[in-house]
Formats: C-alpha cells, structure tokens, sequence
C-alpha cells in the first residue's frame, strides 16, 4: 500500500530535530494508520459472497422400494465463500473465480466447485433434461433469514455487476445461488 506521506525522517513535527529513534517508530506507525483508516481510490472495495446450491423440493412421500436413495432436494447449507468487489464484477465473471483455483501455475477445479457439482450430481433431473445439461447451472439469489424468496437471474443479466442487480444494501441479505438446469424447466 502506497503511502501519501513523506517518510518519517529525523527531522519532522515544526523542524525540532527528533533525539529518540522511537519517536520516528511512533510517528510512522500513525502514518500507518492514517494509511490505513482511508483507503486510496485504487483500491477495491471487496464483499464476501456466500455460495448455495439451489434443489427443487422433491414431493416424493412414498417409495416402493425397501432401500431409498440419498437425493440431495430443496436447497444445500453455504458451501464455500468468495470475496469480490460486487460493485463491478458480473456473474460471467465470477463463474471462473468459483470454478477454477490457480496454484503453482496451474489451474485447477476449486474445492467449492467441485461441492457444488457433488450436489448437482446428486439432484434429481426433474425436466428430464440431456445429459449435458446436468452440469450446467445459472446464478440466482435466495434471502439468507427464509430461503424462500428466490430469485432467477435472466442469461441476459449475467453480465451486469452483481450490486446493480440485487443492490450493494439488499446483497447483504443475500446469498448466491448456483442453480443447476436440471432444476430448471425449458
């Protein structure tokens, strides 16, 4: 972080020259924290962004079958944080940021990612969509307090930031959403 003070020299505060060596630490500490305290204009502004995975509610009471399967349904608990600045990204860019983790020069699929395509695995296909599909997901937002308000974000607005979207105040009470298409009707 780049300091707009000049650094702390011998002689400062009215040109009395300073004796003791800490008093000099004293005075750059301040600076430190005045540094600190405002932050410059180059600087992002980042939020941390909770991530779910987005089920249909499956209606299915009975089942004739001795042994029932373990279908993930309704809407998984946080499954991972990103922190972003959601002033300007959009969730065209935020799709790598969950999806791929880059160590040692080399891209790999991120720990959250690879959650969120257990879950998706394991949800039902309630459309019956393709094959290739079952992978492929939209964003939506879902409110944190009742996780009944969902709401879808049109293609066409994936590649509006985040905040003009939900609202840099109302984002606070929101999660993000994957939402598989396979939950999805055509």
């Amino acid at each position: 972080m780049k300091s707009n003070f000049p650094p702390a020299s011998p002689e400062t505060q009215k040109g009395k020259k300073l004796k003791d060596q800490t008093e000099v630490a004293v005075i750059r500490k301040q600076e430190k924290a005045v540094t600190a305290a405002f932050p410059t204009p180059e600087e992002e502004l980042k939020f941390k962004v909770s991530i779910r995975v987005y089920g249909k509610d499956d209606a299915r009471k009975e089942s004739h079958s001795f042994i029932l399967d373990d279908h993930f349904t309704g809407i998984s608990s946080v499954i991972g944080d990103v922190t972003v600045n959601i002033r300007t990204i959009t969730f065209n860019q935020l799709r790598p940021v969950i999806e791929m983790n880059r160590a040692n020069e080399m891209n790999k699929r991120s720990m959250l990612f690879q959650e969120a395509l257990f879950i998706m695995d394991r949800l039902p296909n309630v459309y019956n969509r393709p094959r290739g599909d079952l992978r492929r997901y939209r964003f939506g937002f879902l409110h944190k307090q009742n996780l009944s308000d969902f709401r879808l974000i049109s293609e066409a607005d994936e590649n509006k930031p985040i905040a003009e979207l939900i609202g840099v105040v109302d984002f606070f009470s929101y999660d993000v959403c994957i939402v598989p298409l396979s939950q999805l009707p055509y």
